[in-house]
């Protein structure tokens, strides 16, 4: 105002010259005020249509919640950056974390196109492997993402601007404590919302896009690293609870169908196809088959086809595939499992039929160090492992050594290999950007496609056809055909748009699914002369190749524990995917849209919520699995309690004990009655000794007699929670069964007698068994 009066005095022609300096100074000043204001605004503005481009380019249906909180975060951040007094300072605040924030953004979009998900914290342990992601940038970035980076030189010429005015002044102090306070109660109402049910919200960690949706792309890395925090502060060990519902899940039992033991004492080779999905199988472009071969096998009367296969790949891709195909086990929630559990003792196929006598080989034309296989490969009980190294790259195709080359070296080597051998490749040709196919393999006629994306993935999946076809002829020139077990199975999508395919190839899809869902599957083909062949229409996926491979080979082994089903048995059809989808045969829970949908008709409100309470227990209980190594402790705890009730422990009657010990730790369950006998129960250790190296019996006495019986070891977590993280006492659990027609009558008193290291420990207790 009153730069306004001012201006009102030199109009009407005032001589004073103080009037003049006072009109230019108080509009120098309101300017000044405006042009503060004005860069404030612009610093929000900017970062929140950065925003808005990030949600359009990702497709992401955000919640009106997640727009408001996302601008008062900014707000918060920006009146934060605007208490800085030193203008130099603010300035490289606020220029460096708009950089920051501008390739968060940049990297979540090329990340979730890739992937289908958003970075996180997790992830960063597998940086390394960029390279996979690195090569396909052509086809994942669009010009349009440019957009992003833009308000990196906007923020920066208004920040220079400010600069070369001299103006060093910031806001008034009161727009910057009641931005503050405003966009603060903003974001403690969030926290509160978030508080509401925390526990629900970090498990919905598990499928990011909803977070993400819900809340905004920034909250969501803030809650992530919250997430990644809590994720490395309680790890501890794994509880009794999580060990019931682990051992009631591989006790349960179910019939063995009627393929069982049809390809007993067969080799195996296994072939994981890279970037093979399922709309390849019978699919003509201009009149030829893009799968001409694979088409063939599953024509063959002794081969099966299934056709309704997921993609349950995650962040790993094929690391992933590797880890569900080999082990039955499904990707952990967030980061790589091949790099942050690469080492576990998994129950494993390998591992399995070596048991029933089998040689086992491996086989990838990578670095042996690429996505840790030099660690996992091992952990999956390989014998022998081909990787780049090991064999002779003397043709190129795609990403690396041919397919046709690697299928023909290692059947060289297979020859020599003492059968039966269960073998397991790993292909690479057709790897994206699939780009890289020589002109001689580019057979197909694509037409319009010629020189594009996709054009470029079909040229690529017709070689990989091809070299598959070479593998088969050279399989039967080398007598090796008849008597092997042949599976085919793609190991996740080709990362281009499911619409680009439909619309440019005409492919049909299960309208009842969303399209991203329905053109994610891949093929799997199993194949075995004498096999009677069929096309399986039951979903499936790739945690469920291992159990059904044991089941045509007849193994039925109480070591694996694996998560999948035999797709050929009468067992329930369900398939679980990472981000929370679940399908049956009858219909589907979509995480995405996160709704239910049925493919065959009506699907009830108390159907879709006993298959979403499913997918929460299925992914948990395999993230458990994984987390904490469990496959060795739930294999003592099934062998410990399974079978008659003496399960075939021994007792004997001895002439003395030991000495009671100090160092024996002991603690002793209330004796439980069990048919015609007893079960008795505990944990027991010496001080400072590793317990799995002990061997305790169960010590009765009455009148100076003594009887010892022999024990099974039983894992016992919850002894080392209790000792502090004491690891060593991981396997102080014990038990044992006495049966009464063994005992006379009386009262006996109990203790525990431990051998240790060539000496024997004695420590009593005051409990009492009465027969």
């Amino acid at each position: 105002m009153s730069c306004l009066l001012n201006q009102r005095t030199l109009l009407s022609g005032s001589s004073e010259g103080s009037s003049l300096n006072r009109g230019f100074k108080g509009c120098d000043a309101m300017i000044a005020k405006l042009n503060k204001s004005l860069l404030f605004i612009a610093i929000v503005v900017v970062a929140y249509i950065q925003f808005l481009f990030f949600s359009g380019f990702t497709g992401s249906e955000n919640s009106a919640r997640s727009y408001f909180y996302t601008f008062f975060l900014i707000v918060l951040i920006a009146s934060l950056i605007s208490m800085i007094p030193k203008l130099w300072i603010r300035n490289s605040v606020s220029m460096t974390l708009h950089v920051v924030y501008s390739a968060i953004l940049m990297i979540d979009i090329v990340y979730y196109r890739y992937f289908n998900d958003f970075i996180s914290v997790f992830s960063l342990a597998y940086a390394g492997q960029v390279s996979e992601v690195s090569d396909s940038l052509g086809i994942i970035i669009r010009k349009k993402d440019f957009l992003i980076l833009l308000g990196i030189p906007v923020i920066s010429a208004l920040l220079w601007a400010q600069r070369r005015s001299h103006n060093s002044a910031n806001i008034h102090l009161y727009i910057k404590i009641s931005t503050l306070m405003l966009s603060l109660l903003v974001i403690i109402q969030m926290s509160f919302y978030i508080h509401k049910d925390e526990n629900a919200w970090f498990k919905n960690m598990i499928y990011k896009p909803n977070v993400v949706k819900d809340v905004g792309i920034i909250n969501y890395h803030i809650l992530d690293i919250i997430s990644y925090e809590r994720t490395n502060l309680t790890k501890g060990s794994i509880s009794q609870d999580q060990i019931g519902e682990l051992q009631d899940r591989f006790s349960e039992s179910v019939p063995h169908g009627t393929y069982f033991g049809t390809a007993q004492g067969k080799n195996v080779i296994v072939v994981q196809e890279e970037s093979m999905q399922n709309f390849l199988i019978g699919l003509n472009v201009d009149g030829e088959e893009v799968t001409p071969n694979l088409n063939q096998l599953i024509k063959d009367k002794s081969s099966i086809y299934f056709k309704n296969v997921f993609d349950q790949t995650s962040n790993g891709r094929t690391s992933d595939a590797e880890l569900l195909s080999q082990t039955s086990l499904l990707p952990i929630s967030n980061g790589s499992t091949a790099f942050q559990y690469g080492s576990n003792k998994y129950s494993s196929i390998a591992k399995i039929v070596q048991k029933y006598g089998y040689t086992t080989l491996s086989a990838h034309p990578a670095d042996i160090t690429f996505w840790n296989r030099n660690v996992t490969h091992k952990s999956y009980g390989f014998e022998k492992s081909l990787f780049i190294n090991e064999l002779t790259v003397d043709e190129v195709v795609g990403w690396g050594l041919s397919d046709e080359s690697l299928f023909r070296q290692v059947t060289n080597k297979l020859q020599e290999y003492e059968k039966p051998f269960y073998a397991y490749l790993i292909t690479l040709s057709n790897h994206s950007p699939y780009d890289r196919i020589p002109d001689q393999y580019q057979t197909l006629n694509v037409g319009e496609l010629e020189g594009t994306t996709l054009g470029n993935y079909l040229q690529g999946a017709h070689y990989a056809d091809y070299a598959i076809g070479k593998l088969i002829e050279d399989l039967k020139a080398k007598d090796l055909y008849e008597n092997t077990v042949l599976v085919v199975f793609g190991d996740h999508d080709s990362g281009i748009a499911p619409r680009e395919i439909v619309e440019s190839t005409h492919v049909a899809y299960n309208p009842n699914y969303n399209l991203e869902t329905s053109l994610d599957q891949i093929p799997l083909i199993i194949h075995s002369s004498g096999l009677q062949g069929r096309e399986v229409t039951d979903v499936a996926g790739q945690i469920d190749i291992a159990p059904t491979l044991l089941n045509l080979l007849g193994i039925d082994d109480e070591d694996a524990l694996f998560f999948g089903n035999d797709i050929l048995s009468n067992a329930e059809h369900r398939v679980f995917i990472k981000n929370g989808t679940a399908i049956t045969n009858e219909f589907m829970y979509d995480a995405n849209k996160q709704k239910c949908v049925s493919t065959t008709g009506y699907v009830t409100e108390q159907q879709c919520s006993d298959l979403i309470d499913s997918s929460h227990t299925y992914l948990e209980s395999s993230d458990t699995m994984i987390k904490y190594d469990a496959a060795p402790i739930i294999s003592s705890y099934i062998k410990s309690y399974s079978g008659n009730a003496r399960s075939g422990l021994n007792h004997k009657t001895i002439d003395t004990i030991p000495a009671e010990s100090e160092e024996v730790q002991v603690a002793i369950a209330p004796i439980e009655q069990k048919g015609n006998g007893f079960t008795v129960n505990g944990w027991a250790f010496v001080k400072d000794e590793d317990a799995e190296d002990s061997v305790v019996y169960l010590i009765l006495e009455k009148d100076q007699t003594f009887i010892a019986y022999d024990t099974k070891q039983v894992p016992r977590p919850d002894v080392v929670d209790y000792f502090k993280g004491a690891e060593q006492y991981l396997y102080s659990g014990w038990a044992s069964d006495i049966a009464k027609v063994e005992l006379e009558a009386g009262q006996y008193n109990i203790g525990v007698m431990i051998w240790n290291d060539g000496h024997y420990y004695y420590r009593g207790s005051e409990l009492k068994l009465t027969i």
